[in-house]
Formats: structure tokens, C-alpha cells, sequence
């Protein structure tokens, strides 16, 4: 598991708060966020597990669908990344809090081509400061990149004609990303999961 994918349960005020070893590098510094110009966007399929923080599965379910369509944020490099969730599919859980989801991503060119590793996506409010949104935040997209999920913008239909994005989801896919989202945080000798979804 390589520190990338690690996420740390630490104490913020009092607050058990849940990030990712990249946030936890750059929370206590000004994190800028850098939004993309439209030239530089791709389409992509991601897979993950949407891990709750501080509500239950119920109330993750509901923010999860509502997510679809919203700015999402990716702190990387002391820089908060923009990206948009188009659209989302969910699959019903197996085992504990985590969700696991396929989602249509429309972000920027650039991006952390960490085959295997889990990337802490979250909803993006701009008219917080990036270190509010992560502490408040009611949870993290822990979405997983490879190298075979990029696909050229022609080549997925996310109007509803044709074929359309879901006819190359795997839903296998999907629960093992989600399974290697909670092994990161599982791992984690800081983790406090039971605090964060009571």
C-alpha cells in the first residue's frame, strides 16, 4: 500500500477528522485550488468506494446521489484540483460503511497517474477555504485510476444516445476499488472508523 492510497483518522479540535496522507501534508498551509480551463478537460471513467464521514450509510447514500453534477476537489501538491461529476452508478454495499460507485469524470488533462492508488476526491464548496471544506466535509470519494479507464471524449456518450458511458462500467471493478479504499484506511494505526459514521 503505498502512502498515497493512506488515510489517517486525526484530531482536529476535538474532531476525528479522516485524510488522506497527501491532505494531511499541506492542511495546516494555504491550500490554493487550481481550477482547469475548459481546453485542458478530459472524460474518464473512475471507480471507488465513498467512504461516510460522520453520518451514516443512509444519509451517504442520499449525498452521494446528490453529488451528481457538483465540483469536486483533489488536494494535491499544496493545489486544490477541480473536477465535475457528471454522473455516478451506485452499487449496494457488501460489507460496512463504504459504497462502491463508477462515475463519469470530467477533469483536468493532467492528472496523479497512479495506477492502483486511491485519490481522495471531495464535493468542492468555493465559497469555503479549501481546509474548511476538508473538515467539514460529510465524505470522501476514494476513486482509483488505471491506465485502461482514459477514454478519448468521442468515445463515451454521456448524452443518452448511442451507447453511453455505463455499457463499459465493470461492476467488479467498482468493489475492488471500494475494498482497496477501506484496506488503505484499515491499515492506517490512526484509523477511528467507528467515530467517524456513528
Amino acid at each position: 500500500m503505498d502512502m498515497i492510497s493512506r488515510f489517517s483518522t486525526v484530531d482536529v479540535d476535538g474532531v476525528p477528522v479522516l485524510m488522506s496522507a497527501l491532505e494531511l501534508e499541506c492542511v495546516d498551509h494555504t491550500i490554493r485550488d487550481a481550477r482547469p480551463i475548459d481546453r485542458a478537460l478530459k472524460t474518464l471513467i473512475v471507480y471507488g468506494g465513498y467512504i461516510p464521514c460522520r453520518v451514516d450509510r443512509t444519509k451517504a447514500m442520499a449525498d452521494l446521489r446528490a453529488a451528481m453534477g457538483k465540483t469536486l476537489g483533489l488536494v494535491w501538491a499544496d493545489l486544490c484540483r477541480w473536477a465535475a461529476l457528471e454522473d455516478v452508478q451506485i452499487f449496494e454495499p457488501d460489507k460496512g460503511p463504504d459504497i462502491p460507485f463508477a462515475a463519469l469524470l470530467h477533469t483536468a488533462e493532467w492528472m496523479p497517474g497512479v495506477t492502483g492508488s486511491a485519490l481522495a476526491y471531495f464535493v468542492r464548496y468555493p465559497e469555503m477555504s479549501v481546509r474548511t471544506n476538508i473538515l467539514t466535509r460529510r465524505g470522501i470519494f476514494a476513486v482509483k485510476l488505471s491506465h485502461h479507464e482514459w477514454y478519448r471524449k468521442n468515445e463515451v456518450d454521456f448524452t443518452g444516445k448511442g451507447v453511453g458511458w455505463r455499457s463499459f462500467v465493470r461492476e467488479c471493478f467498482a468493489r475492488q476499488a471500494c475494498d482497496m479504499a477501506r484496506l488503505a484506511y484499515d491499515l492506517s494505526p490512526a484509523s477511528e472508523l467507528e467515530a467517524l459514521t456513528e
